[in-house]
C-alpha cells in the first residue's frame, strides 16, 4: 500500500496555496511537521512542509516522490497548522504567505548537535473552562506589567504549561526579559528575536516545541509553537506594531483570538488603555473586565496651547534643582511637524503628493510621505514659511539651551534608548519611545496632548489614550503627570487616569455610526492600477446589501464596511476577485502582488 504525504509548498504564488500529494519513499520517516523537498515544475527541489499522511490519494495522475527530508524535526505543530488555516480564512489569505512568520530557517550545525528529535516532556493538565479576559493595568499600581506577566506565567508553568507572550516590539521585550533574569528564570523563557541570527532562532524554535516554557517575542511570535499551551498574554493590542505589514496583514489581537480557540487555553489582553475593540468585546460578554488595584497620582490639566506654561517650567527647573527627573512626550519627531505659509497662512503641503511639509531632524525641509526637497513655493508664489509646531528634536535643542548644565535626553524610534539611571534628567521622547529610569519620572508632561486627539483619524483618540497612559504609568509615587492644551469633558476623565471610561465613550459614538470595531472595514490597495470602478462593480453586485462603499480614501485604496457574520464569505469573495482582477495587470516585478486585500484596515478611516 502507498505512503502518501500531504503537503504545502513553500511559496509567494496563491496559485500554489494548496495541498498537493507526493509519495513518501521506503527509506525516508516522514511525519506531520517535517519539512522535505519536493519536484515541482521544473524544480527538481522545492521546500514543503508535511501538513497529513494517507494511504490514498484523489489525485487521478502518476505521483512524483518525495526528494529529501531537510530537517530531522517535526517544525510545524497541528495546532500551528490549523491556526493558520483559521487566520488566512479570516484574512483573505494565503496559508503560504503566513508560513514565512511561522517556520524558521533551518540550521544544519543546531541539527549536528541536536541529532535525536527533541524529547516532550509533561502533560496536558486543564483546570476549568479556558477563560479571554482584559485586564486594565493602572497608574499607581505597585506591581509593573512586567511582574504581572511573571506571576501569572509560573502559575502555568507550575502545572507542565507554557505561556505565550505577545509584546509591541523591541523596548518592551528588553524590559520582559530583564524582569525575568532578575527573577533568575531565564533557563524557563525563550525570545524569539527577529534580530537574532538563523542558527540562534532555530534552535529557540526547536525548545519551544520540546518543553514548557514562557515563550515570548513581538508580533509574529503570534505564530510560534508553545508545548502544552495553556496561556497567552498579549500587552498593547491597540499598539500600531500589532499589525502586521505584509499580506494578509493580520493583527496580534484577532491572530490569538483564533489561537485561544484552537489551543482551548487562557487569554489575556493587558493594557493602561484598552483597544476600541478589546471594549466590544467585554461588551458583548466575551471577554472579563479585571483591573489593578493602584494608588491616587496627582494630574493637571493645562487649557494653555503652550506647551510649557510659566508653572509647568518652573516646576521642570525645581525639579532637577531637586536632582529628579522630567519626561516630556511630544508627538513628532523633528524640527518641524508642520509649516505654514508666512504669506497666506495656509499649511504648505508637497506640490507632488499633498502631503505635509516637515523640517525633519537634520533641519532638511521636505514632504513628509515622498521627502521631495526642490523648492517648495506656495500657490500664493511665496516661498517663506513659518513653524507653527515644533517637533522633538527642536525642543530638546531649546531645553538644552535653557538647561545647560542638565543632562538632556533625545529618545525616538530611532534610538535603541530602554533604560536610564536616576538623577536630574530632561528627557523628550516621542511616543512609545520614553526610557524607563530608575526609581520612576517625578513629573511627566504630555506636551502634545490636543494635538494628538485631532489627528484626522478614526482611532486618534485610542492612539493618543495608549501614547499618554503609557508615558504616564512611568511616573513615581508622589509625582504628577501634567496634560497640556486639554479642555472639556475629557479632562474629568484624564484626572483620574480613566482612559478605558475615555475609550468606551469614543465606542459609543462609532456604535451609533456603525463604524469599526462595529463593524469591520476592508480595503483593496490598486497599486496605481485604474480597477476601482470595475472592482467596485464585482464587490457591489456579490455582496449587494451586505456592504457599504466608502469614499476612497486615496487613488490607490477602496475601502468598504461589512458586517462580522459576513466575514468568511467577504474574505473569499475578495480574494476571488481579486485573483480575477490580478489577470488583467501585468508587473515587471516577479512575485509581487498587484491587488492586495487588507481585511480590518486600521489606516482607511
Amino acid at each position: 500500500m502507498p505512503r502518501i504525504a500531504q503537503v504545502r509548498i513553500l511559496s509567494p504564488l496563491p496559485q500554489l496555496d494548496k495541498i498537493f500529494d507526493y509519495l513518501i519513499p521506503d527509506h525516508l520517516d516522514i511525519q506531520f511537521g517535517n519539512l522535505v523537498k519536493v519536484p515541482f515544475g521544473k524544480s527538481a527541489g522545492k521546500l514543503a512542509v508535511v501538513v497529513g499522511k494517507s494511504d490514498d490519494t484523489d489525485y487521478a495522475g502518476e505521483l512524483s516522490s518525495i526528494t529529501s527530508l531537510e530537517s530531522q524535526h517535526s517544525l510545524l505543530t497541528s495546532e500551528q497548522h490549523q491556526l493558520l488555516n483559521a487566520v488566512a480564512e479570516r484574512f483573505a489569505g494565503s496559508v503560504s504567505d503566513l508560513l514565512k512568520d511561522c517556520l524558521p530557517t533551518i540550521s544544519k550545525a543546531v541539527d549536528r548537535k541536536l541529532p535525536n528529535k527533541p524529547h516532550l516532556v509533561g502533560s496536558e493538565i486543564r483546570l476549568g473552562e479556558p477563560s479571554i479576559s482584559f485586564l486594565e493595568l493602572r497608574i499607581g499600581s505597585e506591581k509593573p506589567w512586567t511582574e504581572e506577566f511573571i506571576d501569572r506565567c509560573l502559575a502555568k508553568l507550575s502545572l507542565g504549561q507554557s505561556a505565550l507572550v505577545v509584546l509591541p516590539d523591541y523596548r518592551e521585550e528588553e524590559l520582559f526579559q530583564k524582569a525575568l533574569e532578575k527573577r533568575q528564570l531565564g533557563a524557563v523563557s525563550i525570545r524569539h528575536n527577529n534580530s537574532a541570527k538563523n542558527s540562534e532562532k532555530y534552535l529557540k524554535y526547536l525548545f519551544s516545541l520540546s518543553q514548557p516554557a514562557i515563550v515570548f517575542g513581538s508580533r509574529s511570535t503570534c505564530f510560534k509553537p508553545a508545548f502544552n499551551l495553556g496561556l497567552i498574554l498579549l500587552l498593547d493590542d491597540a499598539d500600531e506594531s500589532h499589525q502586521e505589514i505584509r499580506s494578509p496583514y493580520w493583527i496580534s489581537r484577532d491572530v490569538l483570538l483564533l489561537r485561544q480557540r484552537v489551543a482551548s487555553c487562557d487569554l489575556l489582553i493587558a493594557a493602561h488603555a484598552p483597544s476600541a475593540d478589546t471594549v466590544r468585546l467585554i461588551e458583548l460578554g466575551f471577554a472579563k473586565h479585571l483591573k489593578q488595584a493602584a494608588s491616587p497620582v496627582a494630574v493637571r490639566c493645562t487649557e494653555t496651547q503652550n506647551r510649557l506654561d510659566d508653572e509647568t517650567f518652573g516646576l521642570i527647573s525645581s525639579t532637577i534643582k531637586r536632582g529628579k527627573s522630567v519626561l516630556i512626550q511630544v508627538a513628532s519627531l523633528g524640527y518641524a511637524s508642520f509649516l505654514i505659509c508666512a504669506n497666506c497662512k495656509q499649511i504648505r503641503t508637497c506640490p507632488q503628493c499633498n502631503s505635509r511639509i516637515w523640517i525633519d531632524p537634520t533641519g532638511i525641509t521636505k514632504c513628509r510621505t515622498c521627502s521631495f526637497r526642490a523648492k517648495l513655493p506656495c500657490s500664493c508664489g511665496s516661498e517663506q514659511i513659518r513653524v507653527t509646531r515644533t517637533g522633538s528634536t527642536a525642543m530638546a535643542n531649546w531645553l538644552q539651551k535653557a538647561f545647560p548644565n542638565i543632562e538632556v535626553i533625545h529618545s525616538t524610534g530611532q534610538e535603541r534608548i530602554t533604560e536610564l539611571d536616576s538623577g536630574a534628567k530632561v528627557v523628550i521622547a516621542t511616543p512609545g519611545a520614553e526610557p524607563n529610569i530608575d526609581g520612576g519620572y517625578t513629573v511627566v508632561i504630555l506636551a502634545d496632548a490636543v494635538n494628538m486627539l485631532g489627528v484626522p483619524s478614526l482611532r486618534a483618540t485610542e492612539h493618543a489614550c495608549q501614547a499618554w497612559s503609557n508615558a504616564a504609568a512611568k511616573v513615581n509615587e508622589g509625582g504628577i503627570v501634567i496634560f497640556v492644551g486639554l479642555q472639556g469633558a475629557i479632562t474629568d476623565q484624564l484626572r483620574n487616569l480613566n482612559f478605558f471610561e475615555i475609550i468606551k465613550q469614543d465606542c459609543n459614538e462609532r456604535r451609533d455610526l456603525e463604524l469599526p470595531p462595529y463593524s469591520r472595514l476592508a480595503s483593496i490597495l490598486l497599486n496605481g492600477h485604474n480597477l476601482e470602478s470595475e472592482f467596485q462593480k464585482i464587490v457591489m453586485e456579490r455582496f449587494a446589501g451586505r456592504v457599504k462603499h466608502l469614499s476612497t480614501v486615496d487613488k490607490d485604496r477602496v475601502s468598504f464596511l461589512y458586517q462580522y457574520k459576513d466575514g468568511k464569505d467577504v474574505a473569499e469573495g475578495l480574494r476571488n476577485a481579486v485573483e480575477h482582477l490580478s489577470q488583467q495587470v501585468k508587473s515587471n516585478k516577479t512575485n509581487r502582488k498587484q491587488i492586495k486585500v487588507i481585511m480590518d484596515d486600521w489606516q482607511a478611516i
